[in-house]
């Protein structure tokens, strides 16, 4: 304890010293930012004076702190209690008379934070204790926040600096490069300080230095003056290996005071990729361009409002007219009106709604031509339509090389039905003449030991005559069989839905058998130009033909099924049965010929006569043990 006199002299002094901190505070514009205090050098350091607008900044109220309801210690940040505590020891220790901490937190009455500076006074008695520390301290909090928004800005230029693919150059008033990012040096394969002094316009292919005229003669200060600004060109530089590239590069002169040229900032991205893309999708526009314009298809281009954006010259030449003629205009105006096959395709379906492949075939009776149309929807990557792609091909010659070879074959097949019927009453001529024969024969024989013969050996000569003349009456029916289909009835019909009306006689027919049969239906809505009753014993034939291949077959099984494709609806019966040998097959469709004991031969012979009176035909593929599969096609109407 020190005594009442040494006292009264701290006290005086102590005052001295606080209205020359005032003094001093004020300087520092104390008002609004500086707070005096007085500490006691005691645990926590509780206030012993502190000036009035502690509130302002603290927000607690002076009388908070003299009062010791509050120490300073309670406000201190828990990160920085350590290291304000070491300082003060420091410096205390020191035998320092002043100091000045780090800047440092505190956390005022509302919560928030605030970054001050501490400056502060050692007192001492004369004994040279320390008892109390007199300061004043400021608040930076505003400073402290402007520069972490610096430092936080300058780390952003700086990523972008050197993270930017973007090749970054600073050059001197001689064009001289003095700063350059990695990017710069990657682009141009230079390390860093190869490129330091190196001039820019140096580094190009061809010496272009179109951008530098004015900035090259540093005392032409009008000239300069007008390059301020940024300017761009696609350059070609030569990197360090000697590879050429093409640089987009684009260089901001900055102008100095004086009006001549600062520095320029430059920047370069290598192109030469792109470039390259840009020769190759140029030279595929015109190989397609050419493509277009020389397929002999007419081909149109179509927006979702039917309005032509672009045609090819086989397209305007079909119409006699010049491409330009027919852009703007409305493609119904060229085709729809006239065909009348694909005006009513496209009212019963449209490709702007349906996006579905359109297309059908105009016969155009005034040149006798034909034209085989498409419709193609255009979609974008969202699956939105954009236009339609109209083709159009000339099919005419493809068309009459169709019909001549149709007649040539229908001549054909009306040759070889002649050349078959002939066979049929050759065939039968003979058999029926043989059987003539021999009931001639056995009745003359009869009739001359008629009373000599036992009424058992003329049972026996009786009885033969019966049966020959029953093999001849079979010979006859046969030809009648054959016969009943000479005038057929086409009409029109839904090929899935007759073999579906008609299919539960053919599983019964196979069921009393013992054989499995399985339909699969094409599923379409194709139709077909074929006589009923015709059609219908051509596939109890097929059917009865299978029955008979599979009676020795273990589960034997019959599929019927139907498909169909742009000109011909098909029907096939397939077995599992015993199968047909390849030099076999040419004689199954042959008149009276069978492998079957109670066979007539004539099955097969009646299938294919049928489908070639309808305009179709039948086909057989088989192999031995692995079944066979008759297929019959009609044309689709």
């Amino acid at each position: 304890m020190t005594s009442g006199k040494n006292d009264q002299k701290l006290a005086e002094k102590v005052q001295e010293q606080v209205y020359q901190l005032s003094l001093e505070g004020q300087n520092m514009f104390l008002t609004g930012s500086v707070v005096i205090f007085k500490w006691r050098n005691e645990e926590g350091w509780p206030v012993e004076y502190v000036s009035e607008d502690v509130e302002s900044i603290f927000g607690y109220l002076a009388s908070d702190w003299t009062s010791g309801k509050i120490l300073y210690a309670d406000i201190l940040h828990k990160d920085d209690v350590e290291r304000i505590g070491s300082e003060v020891r420091h410096f205390s220790e020191s035998g320092a008379s002043k100091f000045e901490h780090e800047p440092y937190r505190v956390i005022r009455k509302d919560g928030e934070i605030i970054w001050l500076i501490d400056h502060t006074t050692i007192l001492r008695n004369e004994a040279g204790n320390i008892t109390h520390y007199l300061g004043y301290v400021v608040d930076i909090t505003r400073r402290k926040q402007a520069e972490e928004e610096l430092r936080k800005s300058e780390e952003r230029y700086r990523s972008i600096w050197k993270n930017s693919p973007v090749g970054i150059a600073l050059t001197d008033r001689e064009i001289r490069i003095s700063m350059v990012n990695p990017a710069f040096c990657r682009i141009l394969g230079y390390q860093d300080d190869e490129l330091h002094g190196h001039p820019l316009f140096e580094l190009l292919a061809k010496k272009d230095d179109r951008l530098f005229n004015g900035a090259l003669n540093t005392e032409t200060h009008e000239e300069l003056a007008s390059l301020h600004g940024s300017h761009s060109a696609e350059l070609t530089f030569l990197k360090k290996n000697g590879d050429s590239i093409i640089v987009d590069l684009s260089i901001d002169f900055i102008i100095a005071e004086d009006n001549s040229v600062d520095y320029m900032i430059v920047q370069m991205t290598d192109i030469t990729e792109r470039k390259q893309i840009q020769k190759v999708i140029e030279r595929g526009k015109q190989q397609w361009e050419h493509t277009f314009d020389t397929v002999p298809d007419q081909i149109m281009v179509v927006d979702p409002n039917g309005v032509i954006e672009r045609v090819n010259r086989s397209c305007a030449e079909y119409f006699n007219v010049k491409p330009k003629e027919m852009i703007g205009t409305r493609c119904n105006e060229w085709y729809h009106d006239g065909l009348v096959m694909l005006r009513e395709t496209r009212l019963r379906k449209s490709p702007l709604k349906t996006k579905e492949v359109l297309s059908s075939e105009f016969h155009n009776p005034e040149d006798d031509t034909f034209l085989y149309i498409s419709v193609t929807p255009l979609v974008n990557e969202n699956e939105g339509l954009i236009g339609v792609v109209h083709v159009a091909r000339d099919i005419t010659a493809m068309k009459k090389a169709e019909k001549a070879l149709r007649e040539a074959n229908e001549t054909r097949q009306r040759q070889a039905m002649f050349r078959q019927i002939e066979q049929i009453f050759s065939a039968i001529r003979h058999e029926i003449g043989n059987a003539l024969n021999t009931l001639k024969t056995t009745l003359n024989v009869l009739y001359t030991n008629i009373d000599r013969f036992s009424t058992e050996k003329r049972d026996i000569y009786f009885q033969r005559a019966l049966d020959t003349f029953k093999s001849a009456e079979q010979m006859l029916r046969v030809l009648k069989e054959y016969q009943k289909f000479d005038e057929l009835e086409p009409e029109k019909l839904h090929l899935d839905r007759f073999v579906t009306e008609k299919i539960g006689i053919l599983i019964d027919n196979a069921k009393s058998a013992g054989v499995r049969m399985n339909y699969q239906p094409g599923s379409h809505d194709k139709i077909t130009k074929a006589d009923r009753d015709a059609l219908m014993r051509i596939i109890l034939n097929l059917v009865d033909n299978a029955i008979h291949a599979t009676q020795d077959c273990d589960n034997p099984t019959i599929t019927i099924s139907t498909r169909w494709d742009t000109d011909w609806l098909y029907l096939r019966v397939s077995d599992n049965g015993v199968g047909i040998a390849e030099e076999e097959q040419y004689k199954v469709f042959a008149p009276l010929y069978t492998t079957r004991r109670d066979g007539s031969g004539l099955g097969l012979a009646i299938v294919q006569k049928l489908m070639q009176q309808m305009g179709g035909a039948v086909r057989l593929d088989s192999k031995p043990g692995k079944g066979a599969k008759f297929e019959i096609r009609f044309p689709a109407a």
